[in-house]
């Protein structure tokens, strides 16, 4: 049996085009990402300024390196929060709930800088406190596509995501650099907090509901079901794909902690040990001007 055109062209893949122009004109869809990539550009920002206060704050490549893994260890467990968002009736509330939380401890960040009262004990408590409600956002950021768009326009919108994450990385610690330089590490901090608002104002407008409810087998259910599933002899491709994934992570901090002890601060040959502050982070004599 011979099958006709409209049975061949229906078997098809569909054009990628129209993945594209079916997101243009998704209201909501364009609406979420907007808010998504407020926050990815101030995250950016705030990025770039941590390791840039506590070395100038401290003069101590093991701060620098402390304030990093702060600020980038807690992701590894983004996994433990991944039930709660799923469970959750609607993803919106975990944008309306971390989105102005984190703008507060950006904000209360900046100020500290700035006015020269910043501490190691808040300094890091407001690292951890920020990674930790982004852990809860990203994790809805990675359910929401799959809540706006159809199920052929998923690899389109995925492939838009990373366009926009890496504009989002050029774009955004080149600017928190030039923002440093120019108005001084509060500012990047008070930038963040201001582009949180701006994202969490976006989220009000987009209702993602999806999930709910409690799963059979209780929270520790999921994790049993994602092990088996990553320790089948099938997914060998998904380990692999996890290594590459643990060295992109490596080498994404890399640069910033060889190019802070490859500096003429760090390198100078007079200079036997790191300058500590007499005081705290925060004192006159160790804080950066802001």
């Amino acid at each position: 049996m011979v099958a006709s055109r409209e049975e061949l062209g229906a078997s098809r893949p569909p054009d990628i085009g129209t993945g594209y122009r079916g997101l243009v004109r998704n209201r909501r869809y364009l609406l979420w990402q907007t808010g998504a990539t407020a926050a990815s550009v101030g995250y950016a920002v705030y990025a770039i300024s941590v390791p840039w206060v506590a070395f100038q704050s401290t003069g101590d490549l093991w701060v620098v390196g402390l304030a990093l893994f702060a600020e980038l260890g807690i992701y590894t467990p983004t996994f433990l929060v991944g039930p709660w968002v799923d469970r959750a009736r609607n993803k919106r509330t975990i944008y309306l709930l971390c989105y102005p939380a984190q703008a507060v401890g950006a904000a209360v960040l900046g100020a500290a800088v700035q006015g020269r009262f910043l501490t190691l004990p808040l300094f890091f408590g407001l690292i951890l406190f920020l990674s930790l409600l982004w852990d809860f956002a990203w994790a809805a950021n990675n359910v929401a596509p799959r809540l706006l768009v159809e199920r052929d326009e998923l690899f389109p919108a995925a492939g838009l995501g990373g366009v926009l994450g890496g504009g989002i990385q050029l774009a955004g610690y080149a600017g928190g650099a030039l923002l440093l330089a120019l108005v001084g590490s509060a500012g990047g901090f008070y930038l963040y907090a201001t582009l949180l608002v701006v994202a969490a104002g976006f989220s009000t407008l987009v209702s993602l509901p999806g999930g709910g409810g409690s799963v059979e087998g209780g929270y520790l259910a999921e994790f049993r079901e994602g092990g088996a599933c990553f320790a089948r002899r099938s997914a060998r491709p998904l380990r692999k794909l996890a290594s590459v994934e643990l060295l992109r992570g490596f080498f994404f901090s890399a640069p910033t902690l060889l190019s802070l002890s490859c500096s003429p601060r760090s390198c100078s040959p007079t200079r036997v040990a790191p300058t500590r502050p007499s005081t705290s982070p925060g004192s006159p004599e160790a804080s950066p001007s802001a």
